[in-house]
């Protein structure tokens, strides 16, 4: 069945474990639930750099004793991205063209707004980045060791 699904990004700071922005593709796909959530997986791995950068909403605080981060610590982002997921699609649905609907017949045509499902198929992806902006999804090992040798060069 065709349908709109969606891959997310969470960029996390290496150095400091917190999200603060992530990247959000919608893509209109058809077949079987797992052959569009493998091409997803695929797509996970690169088409980020397509993507524009967006802040996490404003109610994401990190609380530290002397000040208040907006973000989410790389360890609580899954519960709070599977809690508030209505919020990241929201923001997914608004940034969709509308779609043009043409009477066969000469009447009115209608630019129509795209609806992204409820319970969508999505991939979550963390795509973690040094401090001179170097990034990587944490999909492969090669993405993995770099990550790992990034913290440790950060300690």
């Amino acid at each position: 069945m065709k349908e709109l699904v969606i891959n997310f990004w969470f960029i996390v700071d290496i150095g400091t474990d917190i999200c603060q922005h992530f990247y959000v593709k919608v893509y209109h796909m058809e077949g079987e639930d797992q052959f569009k959530f493998n091409l997803l997986k695929t797509l996970a791995e690169s088409d980020y750099i397509t993507c524009e950068r967006q802040d996490v909403p404003d109610n994401f605080k990190v609380v530290y004793p002397n000040r208040e981060v907006k973000g989410i610590p790389v360890h609580k982002l899954n519960e709070l991205f599977q809690s508030r997921m209505e919020q990241f699609i929201q923001l997914a649905e608004s940034s969709l063209p509308k779609l043009l609907k043409f009477d066969p017949y000469g009447g009115s045509h209608k630019a129509v707004k795209q609806v992204i499902p409820q319970d969508p198929l999505y991939v979550m992806t963390l795509i973690f980045e040094n401090e001179v902006g170097e990034q990587r999804a944490f999909t492969t090992e090669e993405n993995q060791e770099w990550i790992k040798e990034e913290k440790m060069r950060m300690i």
